[in-house]
This record gives C-alpha cells, structure tokens and sequence, in this order.
C-alpha cells in the first residue's frame, strides 16, 4: 500500500480517536513542538448529523485538562460547561436520593466538581489541531526500526514514529493488538438514556431546584438512577435548559442479545416501566417524553488492562494506548475521563522524553515507563469501578459500595 499525503516522516505522532483523549494529546503535543496528526474513522458529515451527546463531570483530572491546552483555549473553557454559570466550589456535593422515598440518603463529597457538555467540548478541542476524518484504521504496520505506519479503509497510509490509540472502548488499535483479547467484558447490566430540552418553564425550574447540576439514585428493586443538566444556553430561559437522564437495572447477558435490536420506542417503554417505580425527577424525566423520542441504550462492560493476556507488544514503544482504549471503567463512580486526561499527562511527558528537542531517553524506555503507571493505575480503578456497579445494583450492599465510603478519590 502506498503512502498518501495523510502522513509524512516528519509526522512524530499519529493519534487514532478524536474524543477528548487524543485532541487533548494533539493540543499538548502541539504546545511542545511535536507534530502530531489526528485520525478519525467517521466522515464529517456524520459527525455533524449525530444526535446523540453526554457530559463529562471532571473532578481530580480537572488541572490535567487545562495543563495540556494554550491559554487562548483553557480561557473558553467555562463555556463548554453544562452550566457556564456554575462555579465550583471545594463544598460540592453528589446527592444520593433513595429512588422510592426520595430521602436523601448521601450527599458525597466531590471537591470542585465540573460537568462538560461533550460536543461543546470536543468542538473547543479541535481548535488548531490537524483532524483528518473518514480514516477507519485497517492495519498497523512497522517499518524501519523508528517508524510505524497506519493503513486506513479508504486506501491511504499514514508514517509516524509513534501510533497512539486513543479510540475509544471498542478501540480499533487495540483490537489490532491482541486480537480476541481486546474486546471488552460483558457485564450484566444495562442503561437507558436521553437528554431533553422545552420542559415547561415550570417543570425546568423544579428539576433544577433539587440540584442545578446532578443527582443520583439507588431503588431497593436494584437500579441505579441519574439525572442531570445537559446544557444551558439562557439561563433566564428554562424552556431551553437540556437535561440528561438515566435508569440503569441488572440484565442477563442472554436478556441483553435478545434486546440488541429493540427500537427507540421499545427502549423508551423500558425507561418509563421503570422509571414509574422511581421518585422525581426520573417519573418527570421519563415521562416528559414523546413516543417518537430518540432512546438510547448501554449495555455494560469493562476492560482492565492488569488482566491475564492483556499485555500488548508496544514494538519498541511505536504504538501504545491512552484513555477508553487503554481502559474501558464502567461509569457510575464517575472516574473514566479523569484517568483518560491523567494517561494524556503522563504520555506527553514521555513523548518529550523520547522525542522532544531535548530527548535524553529511548522511545522503548518512554512508553515502557508509561504503560507501567498507566496500567497498573487504570487497572486497580476499572476493578473498583466494577465492583461499585455491582454494590449500586444489589440494595443490600449499596451503602457498602465504593461511591458511598469513597467518594470520587481515585482508586
């Protein structure tokens, strides 16, 4: 396969992924002079059609994403947030509601805690960056004893001197690593989420009075519950306010294959059955909703990079991986971004080591020391993690779970 013009030699880094992983990575790099090109496996025209967005909340990762970015950018932060008129405080709270009574069992101490809007932030952070799109890696590639060449579907070759994965649970570069071992684990349980906006003014405001930015729930029937803001583009206009929400329940793995091609609507019955059973706001939430409202679903898993056979060749530190790719943490301890941003700190700092003006070590040596941290770090949290989906999902162990004697610390 030849060589186009997505790459040259004097490309250093080639990140696949454009998440918050490998932009934030391309923005580091570009800041220490290190050239650096993004691939992304969809078209443009299908990420501007794709409806469905999240939040992140940041907590301990929060210094991690304003350290990698130029002034001009970490300056515009504040408005990717779901709320831009929240500020956080050291005082911040996740409240824990009990999803039959709707006592408030727990309100968890967060430290400064902030929730960004996914799409706003992604937009900020490929500012500036060298983003190619439609590039669906095919196959990895090792040239000469300094480089590494990615293929892509459409033909076209890119050369580096280092591939970071950076795409996500179901990564493609990891896939290509280990084979059958990349794929994630399958765990029993699934969600069903939405966000919406032109809730009456009335009922917007009533979802915000029980916490402007998000709550969670535990039902003794064994489903987790969240609700939370989206976005807020006026804030003197709560017919526009965006709200995010979502039950999750356990599920056989057998349940789960036979609901693989349910339909939105069919999803929706399944959140408002449940949600029926719950306190406010999910019954407001879930019942808010058209018939015809886009659903969407998850069926859990995970991905630890400590386990058995889950070593990948980094071929002399040419190719290694970052964020979901790296470590695939299920989500309800809220910790999966921060550890993301924390591997872009870590592998940047490596990167110069090895590649920067002033390299004083080999690249092996560089990802070797990187992949050590990283993995033994993300893989004591994606075990907790797990364990803490379980405990949220069992009403005898809820109050024994993670989340409720730790908080948000890292594992």
């Amino acid at each position: 396969m030849g060589t186009s013009n997505s790459g040259s030699q004097s490309t250093q880094v080639l990140i696949i992924g454009s998440g918050p992983t490998g932009l934030l990575l391309a923005q580091g790099l570009k800041k220490s002079g290190i050239k650096a090109i993004v691939f992304e496996r969809y078209d443009e025209d299908k990420i501007a059609s794709y409806s469905r967005d999240w939040n992140f909340g940041l907590h301990w990762g929060h210094d991690s994403l304003v350290a990698m970015l130029p002034s001009e950018l970490a300056d515009k932060l504040k408005d990717t947030q779901t709320d831009p008129t929240l500020e956080p405080h050291d005082d911040d709270t996740l409240p824990f509601k009990h999803g039959e009574t709707g006592d408030i069992i727990l309100r968890i101490p967060t430290g400064k805690f902030i929730r960004y809007t996914r799409s706003k932030l992604l937009n900020l952070l490929k500012q500036g960056i060298d983003l190619r799109c439609g590039k669906e890696l095919t196959n990895i590639r090792y040239g000469d004893a300094r480089s590494v060449i990615a293929e892509f579907g459409d033909g076209t070759a890119a050369t580096g001197q280092l591939l970071v994965g950076a795409d996500g649970t179901r990564s493609a570069v990891r896939k290509l690593l280990l084979g059958p071992k990349a794929e994630p684990r399958r765990l029993p349980y699934t969600a069903v989420w939405t966000q919406k906006t032109g809730f009456s003014r009335e009922q917007a405001i009533q979802l915000r009075q029980w916490n402007p930015q998000h709550m969670a729930g535990v039902h003794p029937a064994g489903m987790f519950m969240f609700h939370g803001m989206q976005d807020v583009p006026d804030l003197e206009d709560p017919t526009q306010w965006k709200y995010f929400f979502y039950i999750s329940w356990p599920s056989s793995i057998e349940w789960q294959d036979s609901a693989k091609d349910f339909t939105s609507e069919q999803w929706l019955a399944e959140g408002r059955k449940r949600a029926s059973m719950c306190c406010d706001p999910w019954p407001i939430d879930f019942g808010s909703l058209a018939d015809d409202h886009p659903m969407w679903h998850i069926f859990m898993s995970d991905w630890d990079p400590s386990a058995e056979g889950c070593k990948w060749d980094t071929h002399d530190g040419r190719v290694t991986l970052a964020g979901d790719a790296a470590h695939s943490i299920t989500f309800q301890r809220g910790q999966g971004l921060n550890h993301s941003l924390q591997d872009v700190v870590n592998l940047w700092k490596e990167i110069i080591a090895c590649l920067g003006p002033n390299a004083y070590c080999t690249q092996a040596d560089a990802i070797a020391r990187y992949e050590e941290e990283m993995v033994a770090r993300t893989g004591a949290e994606t075990k907790m993690c797990t364990m803490n989906t379980h405990m949220l999902h069992d009403w005898s162990k809820v109050q024994q779970s993670p989340v409720f004697k730790r908080g948000v610390a890292r594992a």
